[in-house]
């Protein structure tokens, strides 16, 4: 008898009110009501990611994680601490004379991309690094990360596993890249885009082959083809390269329109000096281009979530140096509200949900309200008394 009185008690305003707060709570949750109390509400977590799309992203090293300045007759000319001390520092008369070209070059691209300077003699640069960081955080679905540069080749083998490490440290979590494109012979722009192209496609028909529904897939290529502009370079008789939209519509060709989307970000840049040197740049990461590629993975996933603040966000979370997981949980109420998320997804996603929601919901912390923990707690209140009378 107290056990039904306790039970059937209850106002049913405050039921009511019980049942609106957890709905406000999150717009994937699902709730059933069980007699006149709040029942568990249970997030459909695993359909809804089954809706972000893939995405892959293509990587080459040379240009895009360091700056590389083209010189004359030989290969770039890697901005380093050593190599910008050598340029501005040299008293060498004959090396003076025999590269004063290079030396105006690269001491002009020292002063103008100055916080990418790779440290000593280091072949990648910690700004450059965050900014790739960055954008791996923000893809909130599956990510592929293919190596599409020369350090593919087998003889760069460790130097690769010292990149992943430093990438691990900044992203908080193990890193190796997921694949690689096949090795050929890359005499210049065109071949690598057109490698890249076959993976694309290779990958695409992987899919449609699995038999199964598969997300939309999104494919990010950041590459400076060997710190070459859009000048009409060609990948066949037919595709001359003028602008990025070129290239992009080049590699989505043969592909279906409605499930792969590309974008390229061509990290390259070229200006002319007062002594009428060409100065051309594969210039790295900028942040107009980490924007750009920020807004290409996250845009339309979370509605009223802009790419923007989720960037913002990341980009704090990359003040400590190397990365501390110890920022993911100073959040009391994030980390406790929740733990399915944290269960559910790669660490990666799900850093990339609590910070959609928290974004999505202002009022998902509310003193009142903890729907993602799958039930309300005035709800869980309201039947205490039960419990301890049952037991």
């Amino acid at each position: 008898l107290a056990q039904a009185v306790l039970c059937f008690a209850i106002p049913v305003s405050h039921c009511a009110r019980s049942v609106a707060m957890c709905r406000a709570c999150s717009n994937s949750a699902r709730m059933a009501i069980a007699t006149n109390c709040c029942a568990p509400i249970v997030p459909d977590l695993d359909n809804a990611k089954k809706q972000l799309a893939e995405t892959m992203v293509l990587v080459d090293v040379d240009g895009v994680l360091n700056v590389g300045v083209r010189d004359v007759g030989g290969p770039p000319v890697l901005l380093n601490e050593r190599n910008v001390d050598m340029a501005k520092n040299t008293r060498d008369i004959r090396f003076m004379h025999e590269n004063r070209e290079c030396i105006a070059k690269v001491s002009a691209v020292a002063k103008s991309l100055s916080d990418c300077i790779c440290p000593g003699s280091m072949q990648w640069s910690v700004v450059l690094i965050k900014r790739l960081v960055r954008i791996l955080r923000a893809i909130p679905g599956k990510r592929s990360v293919v190596l599409s540069s020369n350090w593919r080749k087998p003889h760069h083998a460790g130097r690769v596993r010292r990149l992943e490490q430093d990438i691990a440290a900044y992203l908080g979590e193990p890193f190796e890249f997921d694949a690689r494109t096949p090795i050929i012979d890359e005499d210049g722009p065109g071949d690598r885009l057109r490698c890249i192209k076959d993976y694309v496609r290779q990958t695409v028909e992987e899919r449609q082959n699995r038999n199964i529904p598969a997300p939309p897939l999104n494919v990010l290529i950041l590459d400076d083809f060997f710190v070459t502009g859009m000048n009409g370079w060609k990948c066949s008789s037919e595709n001359e390269m003028y602008t990025v939209q070129d290239a992009e519509v080049y590699v989505a060709d043969g592909l279906p329109s409605s499930e792969v989307s590309v974008k390229l970000i061509h990290c390259y840049d070229e200006w002319t000096l007062k002594q009428g040197y060409l100065v051309q740049v594969g210039c790295g990461l900028s942040e107009k281009d980490a924007q750009e590629a920020v807004n290409f993975v996250c845009d339309g996933e979370y509605g009223e979530v802009t790419s923007k603040a989720l960037a913002e966000r990341f980009d704090a979370s990359l003040e400590v140096t190397p990365f501390d997981l110890k920022e993911f949980t100073v959040r009391a109420k994030r980390d406790r509200v929740l733990p399915h998320v944290a269960r559910s997804c790669r660490g990666r996603e799900a850093k990339a949900l609590l910070y959609a929601q928290e974004q999505a919901f202002e009022d998902f912390y509310s003193p009142q309200t903890v729907a993602a923990v799958g039930f309300c707690w005035e709800g869980l209140l309201t039947m205490a008394p039960w419990f301890c009378l049952r037991a």
